[in-house]
């Protein structure tokens, strides 16, 4: 990529993620700090940790924007669903009708991105000041799969979960269909593959499912900051 012109002006955007998340953990380090109760981080160490702590406190915000976006279309999805004729469920629903149906795709995927990228993020996080600001011996470390388990849900669902992301960033776009039961409210099935297994429950996601693991990452990244700071917090 070429330079820019000579007298291009460059302004950075700045902007407020409306999030809560990573306050608790640098107020805890900079007291350990200021009390002399941690000695003082490299200037290496210092910027990986404000660069994550930003990067998690903007993904955080993020996610109610990209949460809001799929509900928005899924219910005009659903609408058009519960009110078509029973005789045409041999035929796809074409929810072109109602907006272009990309933007239902866009958002599902993006969704599920960025919920990834949020546990990354803060995984990369814990890591770091375990390794870094605790000095944790490798064997005292938190391993990777307490790190990535989400609270009230299952390992299954878990999988399933990093499938979906998985194919939809290396493989494919997100499969799509609506799922109309008597029994519950109407759901949107995110495919993990082309042809799932409705009767075992296999190969896709439902849409009620990944709010519960939006409300379990959620819970998740709060505990494992405050329990960071309390860490920080414990120094001598």
């Amino acid at each position: 990529m070429s330079g820019l012109p000579e007298g291009a002006r460059v302004l950075d955007v700045s902007y407020g993620a409306r999030s809560h998340v990573g306050f608790t953990l640098r107020r805890a380090l900079n007291a350990a700090l200021a009390e002399g109760r941690l000695g003082p981080l490299s200037a290496k160490t210092d910027a990986e940790i404000t660069e994550r702590l930003l990067g998690l406190h903007t993904k955080y915000g993020c996610l109610a924007v990209v949460v809001r976006r799929v509900h928005d279309r899924w219910e005009r999805v659903r609408d058009l669903a519960v009110n078509r004729d029973p005789a045409l469920d041999q035929y796809v629903l074409d929810v072109g009708k109602v907006f272009q149906a990309s933007e239902l795709v866009t958002d599902v995927e993006g969704l599920l991105v960025t919920l990834h990228s949020t546990l990354d993020v803060a995984v990369g996080l814990a890591k770091l000041v375990e390794r870094r600001v605790l000095h944790l011996r490798p064997n005292a470390q938190t391993s990777d799969k307490a790190l990535r388990a989400l609270p009230g849900i299952s390992e299954g669902e878990q999988e399933l979960f990093h499938v979906a992301r998985g194919a939809f960033v290396h493989i494919h776009a997100p499969w799509l269909a609506v799922v109309l039961n008597r029994d519950a409210p109407a759901d949107l099935a995110i495919l993990t593959r082309r042809r799932p297994n409705y009767t075992t429950g296999e190969g896709y996601v439902l849409l009620s499912r990944v709010d519960a693991l939006l409300t379990a990452l959620r819970r998740h990244v709060d505990l494992l900051e405050n329990s960071l700071a309390v860490r920080i917090g414990q120094l001598t």
